[in-house]
């Protein structure tokens, strides 16, 4: 039987909600987010001066086709991931997502988190449109998913060419078992949720009493509310069932998938003739494929360090001159790491400014924060109302002042689950 929501507490007063520590955090976060930017920009002068220095080098009309395809690459991949919510049935403008996935790029990399932040951030933007988090969650999943899995048709591509040319690496013969997991991961969830939810019900189980004991030792982050893990099955086995109703869209967005990388891959061959350097299409497939692979699996937010040095070793062993590599490497690396970023930051500061959209009661408080855990860093999903459901909490009646506490809370509901509990009451 399932549990019935538990009665919130009285309202404490507005007062009280203003004083809040989590509610003054809100309002400092864009001068926070600004403060992230400069640090980085100060701490990588030396890149960027010798990203200034290689672009002079440059022909500036290939130079901008580079930034025109990594700007389709952009918007192509956000329209990948508003097909794989529409396909679970979930919805999402182009401009949200887009500004969603820009924001995460920016919040990943001030904030590493393996990919949790970036896919919070999203959800949270949707969230402003209207969407519930158990709506979305299921959705982004899907969407990392087809990413990591249309790049892994490209990977196998480059392996092959490496192979062939006795060129391949262990350690990139790892890096490619690494994304599998991943991949496999992801699309594991979903698979399980279709054909087992018992088994997939017994193993969120099993995160939520994990959960219940890291609470207990760090009470600041919260608890999952009782029947967090069924729940969350059930919403995961309705987005899987979507999906099996929604063949054609689930191939739509894999193709869209595809094609950001194509674009992305464009992008690389423009930086290569915006130096005059001739590359085959092996080459150039091979080397894309390791930066990217490297950008996703190493331990460095946005692969810092790593996908420059990973794609000068393979364009160099593969016959590309050094320096050509180098100022290739650079340049594509510049270009697809500061453009994404100061456009995330952008995105981000839009965010802090943007009113709520009205929705159906969403799921918030611990349940959505478990979810997002969830459904980040190819752990899990969150949970989609499934058939004949909805999240919402009993009918409460009016305390006087309830509507302007329900607005001086808004902003900072997500951002703190317990404290919305106890001050602010729904409709």
């Amino acid at each position: 039987m399932k549990a019935e929501p538990a009665s919130a507490p009285e309202p404490e007063s507005e007062p009280a909600a203003a004083r809040s520590p989590l509610a003054r955090l809100r309002r400092w976060l864009p001068l926070l987010a600004g403060l992230a930017l400069l640090w980085l920009l100060l701490g990588r002068l030396g890149e960027l001066r010798d990203l200034a220095a290689t672009l002079t080098g440059a022909r500036p009309a290939w130079l901008l086709l580079a930034i025109g395809l990594q700007l389709a690459f952009q918007l192509s991949l956000a329209g990948a991931y508003q097909a794989a919510l529409q396909a679970a049935g979930a919805r999402g403008s182009l401009r949200a997502v887009l500004e969603g996935l820009l924001a995460g790029i920016f919040a990943g990399i001030v904030a590493p988190s393996g990919g949790a932040s970036g896919s919070a951030v999203l959800a949270d933007r949707l969230r402003r449109e209207g969407q519930p988090p158990g709506r979305t969650l299921p959705g982004i999943l899907l969407g990392r998913t087809l990413y990591f899995g249309s790049f892994w048709l490209i990977l196998a591509v480059g392996l092959a060419f490496l192979f062939a040319r006795h060129d391949l690496q262990p350690y990139e013969a790892l890096g490619a078992l690494a994304l599998s997991a991943v991949v496999f991961a992801h699309a594991g969830l979903l698979a399980l949720g279709l054909r087992s939810p018992e088994a997939l019900r017994r193993g969120l189980a099993g995160l939520e009493r994990g959960l219940a004991g890291l609470a207990a030792r760090l009470p600041w982050l919260g608890t999952a509310p009782a029947g967090w893990s069924e729940r969350t099955a059930e919403d995961l086995a309705g987005a899987a069932e979507a999906l099996r109703g929604d063949r054609r869209g689930l191939a739509g967005a894999g193709l869209v998938a595809l094609v950001a990388h194509g674009f992305d891959l464009a992008s690389l061959w423009a930086v290569f003739q915006a130096f005059g350097q001739p590359v085959s299409l092996g080459v150039l497939t091979a080397g894309f494929a390791m930066g990217v692979l490297f950008w996703i699996v190493t331990i460095t937010p946005q692969g810092v360090g790593v996908v420059e040095g990973t794609m000068l070793l393979v364009f160099s062993s593969l016959g590309v001159p050094t320096a050509s590599a180098a100022a290739v490497a650079l340049t594509y690396r510049g270009l697809s790491f500061w453009l994404p970023l100061l456009a995330g930051y952008l995105a981000l500061h839009r965010g802090f400014r943007s009113p709520r959209a009205p929705a159906a009661p969403p799921r918030s408080g611990p349940r959505a924060a478990a979810s997002t855990a969830l459904a980040t860093a190819g752990d899990g999903a969150g949970a989609r109302p499934g058939p004949g459901r909805a999240w919402r909490s009993r009918p409460r009646p009016s305390a006087p002042g309830g509507s302007a506490r329900r607005s001086a809370c808004a902003p900072w509901r997500a951002w703190s689950a317990r404290s919305a509990r106890s001050t602010c009451s729904r409709p």
